[in-house]
């Protein structure tokens, strides 16, 4: 399917989540809906179509094309179609797909094809109409569900585009893609406990995804359970990295926060890190690392950087005579920054 792109926009937390993708590429979400049409065919006794199906799986397409010209079985006619079409002859191919509707080969797919062809082509009207003809034939074609939720995603219709993703689920309830478009769809309405409860359903070799789960572990208070989530070949990702810290210290784990911090210090140029930050609102800080000490900078007085002691259960700012017994540093931050 076309990649649709959905991206996160939401108000306060616009600059706060990283943008999120529940789309498919063009090249595998339709190929694998066109194949597993293929594999469900009854096996042709026409030689052809049998060589074509053997190229088209292996991807030679120039060898499948030949092949799905010579061959008499009827629903051929779709696969030429379709190699057409991954060589960019999208006329050619319109143009068959069309007969295939015609002579009812594989209707619903080549109307779905037709759809994506039109959608190609910026005719977003067309394609949505012929969507919703695959879906009203075939209510449980997954391809034109999708579709026609991120249709309504780009509209900013999140009921809408739930509606459809979940209907989607119902056909393939293993498919990362509509779980991230559902968990794309909760991001957007705010519904940040609804989006932390399907993480595991989520695509976890995605970096931007990862990273948006982190951030809601923060929204929604799970901490280490957000740092839990990531799999070791990201934590030495930049923003990932930066977010495990920030969990950290606000799961109470300050000191394996700290330790992390310093071992990246060590391989950077920039002489600081943060390892926490409320980042609107009453109380807002910075809580920084750098090599020597850790510093609270609050928004209020952001030219200020106030070095903080750290010893035992005691967080405290001598300069400003300003301690608290407890070791938990990004509430004395925040009831700090709120007296400023």
């Amino acid at each position: 399917m076309k990649k649709l792109i959905i991206s996160i926009v939401l108000l306060s937390f616009a600059a706060f989540l990283t943008a999120c993708s529940s789309t498919q590429s063009k090249s595998s979400k339709r190929d694998a809906e066109n194949l597993k049409i293929l594999e469900q065919n009854v096996e042709s006794t026409d030689s052809f179509f049998n060589e074509g199906k053997n190229f088209l799986e292996k991807n030679e397409f120039d060898n499948a094309l030949n092949s799905f010209s010579k061959s008499k079985y009827s629903e051929a006619l779709f696969y030429k179609a379709l190699v057409l079409n991954q060589f960019g002859k999208t006329d050619e191919a319109k143009q068959i797909f069309e007969e295939c509707v015609v002579k009812n080969v594989l209707k619903d797919e080549s109307n779905y094809n037709l759809a994506m062809i039109a959608y190609d082509k910026s005719d977003v009207e067309a394609a949505r109409k012929i969507m919703n003809e695959v879906v009203s034939s075939n209510p449980k074609h997954t391809g034109a569900l999708f579709f026609l939720g991120n249709l309504k995603y780009l509209e900013n219709d999140m009921n809408g585009a739930l509606g459809y993703y979940e209907a989607a689920l119902k056909t393939d309830p293993e498919s990362t893609d509509l779980w991230e478009a559902v968990f794309s769809v909760r991001l957007q309405k705010e519904e940040f406990v609804k989006a932390w409860d399907i993480r595991e359903k989520l695509d976890k070799n995605s970096p931007e995804t990862v990273l948006n789960v982190l951030k809601i572990a923060e929204i929604t208070g799970n901490y280490i359970k957000g740092v839990l989530f990531v799999p070791d070949d990201f934590k030495k990702d930049k923003n990932i990295s930066r977010q495990i810290r920030i969990l950290l210290t606000k799961g109470g784990n300050f000191k394996e926060a700290m330790e992390n911090g310093q071992r990246e210090l060590k391989e950077m140029s920039q002489g600081y890190l943060i390892i926490d930050r409320k980042a609107e609102g009453p109380g807002s800080y910075v809580i920084g690392l750098n090599k020597d000490a850790v510093f609270i900078v609050c928004s209020k007085k952001p030219e200020e950087l106030m070095t903080v002691t750290i010893s035992g259960s005691k967080v405290e700012i001598k300069s400003q005579s300003k301690n608290s017994e407890s070791s938990a540093i990004s509430s004395f931050a925040e009831n700090f920054c709120l007296s400023r």
